[in-house]
């Protein structure tokens, strides 16, 4: 189709997910998150992190697959893509569901969750016991339903009209599905978000042709919206409508910085433009840092360090944990396909 050549790679995208995955490592450095934020800053920001950051990601990645989606027509072609995503994905989601499992059976004294023969199972169905794993069997699971989803001119409208009701259902009528079902519906919205957004990629791109005052006027006014977005949102009598404007206006926002930050060139678009570039890796490795650091400070308090200096320092190691790593790994092919799914 004509589409197939639309949605090419740009500066903009590996911006974004770069502005994202710093936004991800941030939010994973809040000590602790899981028993109750002490800090106030630091509770507003960790709450606006949340309220998009995974629906950013899974919009950059429906933006990037849009293009091979509508490219796949025959069985085989869709066959061949599963394949190749599965490499990437799910090779990395079975080695460290399956690692950390035995590490939390092994410490089990350390770890919050009980392990049981049930945790095996559902490692098949998106419930990893390495916490942030999940996004890779999720990301697996709908880049294959938009595979065998039926395309038209229409594509992929209609995908995203009914993936919204089915991520009102889930939160609203049908409740917490298990088997990774409700993860699927709650991230299936933002991929078809994204590849509508790839779609029309040429569209987006005509904010390259406005003035650098009117773009920034623009993300002065989505960041307003978001503020009275997240302000209303605990009060009203429809917080998950709030919970998915939310969402769309941090995606907003974020492409809207990344096409400024794009025009610019300068060390923070390079910056920005690296981390993206090498977001999934950064992602898998900073587990390994941020989790531990986390524990230390459940366990044993901050000895004394200052709350900023905590999330600062568990961000920055984890960043250059990850970069470390990902050369070591990058060397050696087998380390390569296993631990980061590349070939």
């Amino acid at each position: 189709m004509e589409q197939t050549e639309k949605c090419m790679r740009s500066p903009e995208i590996d911006i974004a997910k770069g502005i994202g995955i710093l936004l991800v490592v941030l939010g994973h450095a809040v000590p602790d998150a899981n028993t109750g934020i002490q800090n106030m800053f630091w509770a507003v920001v960790f709450n606006w992190i949340y309220s998009f950051h995974m629906a950013l990601f899974m919009a950059m990645a429906g933006v990037l697959f849009f293009r091979k989606a509508v490219a796949c027509q025959s069985w085989e072609e869709k066959c061949r893509e599963l394949k190749n995503r599965g490499g990437r994905l799910l090779a990395p989601y079975l080695f460290y569901s399956l690692l950390i499992l035995a590490a939390k059976l092994v410490f089990s004294s350390l770890s919050r969750e009980a392990i049981s023969t049930r945790s095996i199972i559902e490692i098949l169905f998106g419930n990893s016991p390495c916490g942030n794993m999940w996004f890779l069997w999720t990301l697996f699971s709908v880049s294959a339903i938009v595979l065998l989803a039926p395309k038209s001119n229409w594509f992929p409208l209609p995908l995203l009209i009914v993936s919204t009701a089915l991520y009102f259902l889930q939160n609203i009528g049908i409740g917490n599905m298990d088997f990774g079902i409700g993860k699927i519906c709650n991230m299936l919205v933002w991929f078809s978000l994204g590849m509508l957004l790839g779609k029309n990629i040429d569209k987006l791109n005509t904010l390259h042709k406005c003035s650098t005052s009117t773009k920034t006027l623009l993300i002065v006014g989505i960041v307003l919206v978001q503020i009275l977005i997240l302000k209303i949102r605990p009060n009203t009598a429809f917080p998950l409508a709030f919970k998915y404007l939310a969402a769309v206006s941090g995606i907003a926002l974020t492409i809207a910085i990344s096409i400024l930050c794009a025009e610019c060139e300068g060390k923070l678009a390079d910056i920005l433009q690296c981390l993206g570039k090498n977001s999934m890796c950064i992602y898998v490795f900073s587990y390994f840092v941020q989790t531990p650091g986390v524990t230390l400070y459940r366990k044993l308090g901050s000895c004394g360090i200052p709350y900023h200096i905590w999330v600062i320092a568990l961000t920055v190691f984890a960043l250059l944990f990850a970069d470390i790593i990902t050369k070591i790994v990058r060397k050696n092919k087998v380390l390569k396909f296993i631990l980061l799914g590349e070939k």
